[in-house]
């Protein structure tokens, strides 16, 4: 008869350091793979919006994974006062229709923008940031003095366009005095409440992303926590 036995207490002592560290490599592999898939959330707004705003790119957050909890989470922001991010995402990622944004709440509350009706930037209309809260400023909106002050400094270059008495969207002018009555643009045009199908697709992203980076992204963390043991 042979017997054989062989001594595994080194090899236990290994795998033991091993599973100590292999919830932080899991841990590790997730948080890189989540990195990657807010990439290509955002890879996916741009491709599917028309030039999107560095507020609405930035819009995403991650909830990374730890040890103790393997999961990670990526998620639109939704703190704050006004609209969010969150807000402005969940129609396109679901469908449905839009929530009322800061500045058409400002406009409702200052009695400008009808009941039931949303604010939409013209064809053409390509106002920066600074124009647009001088539109607020010049339809009394925005109420602070600094706004108060410009708009008493100068001729208003915005004003609201009505048709048979009801506002149908806020012009800005092109030119003052004598002749100018029809020289403006339209800045906002007021709509229905739109609605929108799905438009992006983040849970498909999502799992391609997973699928390609994943694998890699975790045998390279437990190829360190083998290494680290040793």
């Amino acid at each position: 008869m042979v017997s054989i036995s062989v001594d595994l207490s080194r090899a236990m002592e290994k795998l033991k350091k091993i599973e100590k560290q292999a919830n932080f490599a899991a841990s590790k592999a997730i948080n890189e793979t989540a990195k990657a898939v807010k990439a290509a959330m955002v890879d996916e707004m741009r491709n599917k919006f028309k030039k999107p705003s560095r507020w609405v790119l930035n819009g995403l957050y991650i909830k990374p994974s730890t040890k103790q909890m393997l999961v990670a989470t990526i998620g639109a922001k939704n703190g704050g006062d006004g609209t969010t991010a969150n807000d402005i995402l969940t129609p396109h990622v679901f469908g449905g229709d839009r929530v009322l944004g800061k500045a058409e709440r400002l406009l409702r509350n200052a009695g400008i923008l009808p009941s039931g009706k949303y604010a939409a930037r013209a064809t053409g209309s390509n106002s920066c940031k600074f124009q647009y809260t001088q539109l607020l400023s010049d339809m009394q909106a925005l109420r602070t003095t600094r706004n108060m002050n410009r708009t008493a400094s100068k001729q208003q270059q915005y004003f609201v366009l009505k048709r048979n008495g009801v506002p149908v969207g806020i012009a800005k002018r092109k030119a003052w005095g004598r002749g100018s009555h029809n020289s403006f643009a339209m800045a906002l045009v007021f709509i229905s409440r739109p609605s929108y199908g799905q438009r992006l697709s983040f849970a498909e992203v999502a799992q391609k992303t997973v699928d390609a980076v994943f694998p890699g992204k975790f045998m390279a963390a437990m190829q360190g926590a083998i290494d680290t043991a040793n």
